[in-house]
């Protein structure tokens, strides 16, 4: 199955909106990674290391259409915690 990219970035308000849907967030993420869907996953944080302002995800889905629709369900993505949302595929090179 194919892979994916996800690149969030927060809006304004995500870091209040991200205590809001974290519960719900990392379930749903947690379901994706129970499937076997998951590379990789975690926060993207500021230059000080002690807030997230983003996220990215390594993830399978069997075609774009689909990786953005798993995207566009992520209770973040919803709940309007990012600014912005990209989604494109992903080959892993490194390691082998």
């Amino acid at each position: 199955m194919p892979s994916f990219v996800l690149i969030c970035w927060d809006g304004p308000e995500g870091v209040n909106l991200r205590n809001t849907h974290r519960e719900a967030h990392v379930a749903y993420i947690g379901e994706l990674n129970d499937e076997g869907m998951i590379h990789c996953a975690g926060p993207i944080k500021n230059d000080a290391g002690d807030q997230s302002i983003g996220a990215m995800i390594v993830f399978e889905a069997k075609d774009i259409a689909a990786a953005r629709a798993i995207a566009d369900a992520d209770p973040y993505v919803a709940g309007g915690v990012y600014h912005t949302v990209q989604v494109q595929p992903f080959r892993k090179v490194i390691p082998a």
